[in-house]
């Protein structure tokens, strides 16, 4: 996170940088080292098809008065971005927090497996969270703490919560502070309601889980990056059920995205995928435990639906 861009010592008269917290209808909330002002892109920055996100680092030139609509200052420039993710539409991340249901919804493990992935391909470090674990009972919770084993093996940090409960709260906090962090996770998982159990000032919007589609109501209708604490921000983002991997993401690249993959040896050629080769040393790994074969399998689905896009895109 750049911190400098909060100092005072930044300004130059009118002109200072900031941190773009939101953005809704071509207005966007900017923290600077003055405050929280409400801004306006100037000029082509109106129409530039790359946006401005929510994260972004932006130039500002200050009015000496606010304008129409309470409008404090110009968005002159967007800074070059180190990250940036398109669903949910947030830049210069630190850390991806993957917020998932032990149950109540169900834990959907590719949705978790694609988030791991686009969290690799764009750079930004993961910590999956997993909540509502105050529904299980000692033997469930042991249960379940096997089968996230294999990410916390690879070297995933990981936390099971209760924003219900405040089980684990503490440990979420120690591994949010001094980072820009996101909250990215399906629906009725119970984002917002830990981050209300974190900073109970926040009061953030909650909703319940819709009995017809199994799945949560849309709470959060907008990326906000909220100031918990001095150099400690967090992303809270809506909730989706569905992930499109990057357009950009090659076949190839897919298992080198994989930390399970690492450290077992040279497969017979290079660039193996992992999948029907010969000689496979990620596929002999699972065939002796030493990979999760679960895992596995979902990343042959992964390989699968790459495989199938690029065949619809040479169509």
């Amino acid at each position: 996170m750049n911190k400098a861009l909060l100092d005072p010592a930044l300004r130059e008269d009118s002109l200072c940088e900031g941190l773009v917290l939101s953005g809704f209808g071509g207005f966007y909330q900017v923290l600077t080292a003055a405050g929280e002002k409400t801004c306006k892109p100037r000029g082509r920055l109106q129409k530039d098809e790359g946006g401005i996100y929510p994260g972004d680092t932006v130039r500002l030139e200050l009015l000496s008065a606010t304008g129409e609509g309470g409008v404090d200052g110009m968005i002159i420039q967007v800074l070059p971005r180190f990250n940036q993710l398109q669903r949910p539409k947030v830049a210069n991340i630190d850390q991806a927090v993957l917020v998932l249901a032990v149950d109540d919804p169900p834990t959907d493990w590719i949705l978790l497996d694609k988030m791991l992935v686009m969290a690799a391909y764009n750079q930004i470090s993961p910590l999956i969270c997993f909540n509502k674990c105050d529904i299980l009972s000692p033997e469930e919770k042991e249960s379940f703490l096997k089968l996230v084993s294999p990410y916390q093996e690879v070297g995933i940090p990981l936390v099971l919560v209760s924003a219900i409960k405040g089980e684990g709260i503490d440990d979420l906090l120690s591994l949010l502070r001094g980072k820009i962090s996101v909250f990215a996770g399906p629906s009725g998982v119970g984002k917002s309601s830990l981050l209300n159990r974190l900073y109970p000032e926040l009061n953030l919007t909650t909703g319940k889980i819709s009995q017809r589609l199994g799945r949560g109501r849309h709470t959060t209708r907008h990326v906000h990056i909220i100031r918990m604490e001095e150099d400690t921000f967090v992303a809270d983002t809506p909730g989706f059920s569905l992930l499109d991997l990057p357009e950009a993401l090659m076949l190839s690249q897919l298992p080198t995205l994989y930390p399970d993959f690492a450290d077992h040896g040279s497969c017979r050629f290079d660039g193996c995928i992992h999948y029907k080769e010969p000689g496979c040393v990620v596929k002999q790994s699972v065939a002796e435990g030493l990979i999760d074969e679960a895992r596995y399998n979902r990343y042959l689905k992964i390989y699968d639906e790459l495989k199938d896009r690029e065949v619809k895109y040479h169509d």
